[in-house]
């Protein structure tokens, strides 16, 4: 992402930035908060699911990105891509995200 910023791609920065941090970042504090206020009304705790819920939506965003942006540079003639451990990483942060989504809601 630095790559985007450095060579003047500011748009697509603050998109990546925006969906691949910033968002999981407040899903995290949702979930948080969720698990562990006892406080919260009946009312409120289902306006913060639903919130989580569209969240949740908007942060595949960023895997389709990914690879929409992996499938590009593999097309491309003059790239090489190589696939290294944070991809898997990155899924598997994923794909845990949604099961303490899922966890929580109920």
């Amino acid at each position: 992402m630095q790559s985007l910023w450095l060579e003047g791609y500011f748009a697509l920065f603050l998109l990546l930035m925006s969906f691949s941090v910033v968002l999981p970042i407040i899903k995290l504090g949702l979930l948080f908060y969720l698990n562990h206020s006892s406080r919260l009304s009946q009312g409120r705790h289902k306006k913060l699911i639903a919130a989580l819920e569209l969240i949740g939506k908007w942060s595949m965003l960023d895997v389709f990105v990914v690879a929409v942006i992996l499938v590009a540079v593999k097309l491309g003639p003059m790239a090489n891509v190589t696939v290294h451990y944070g991809v898997y990483l990155f899924s598997a942060a994923v794909i845990l995200m949604m099961l303490l989504s899922r966890f929580v809601a109920r």
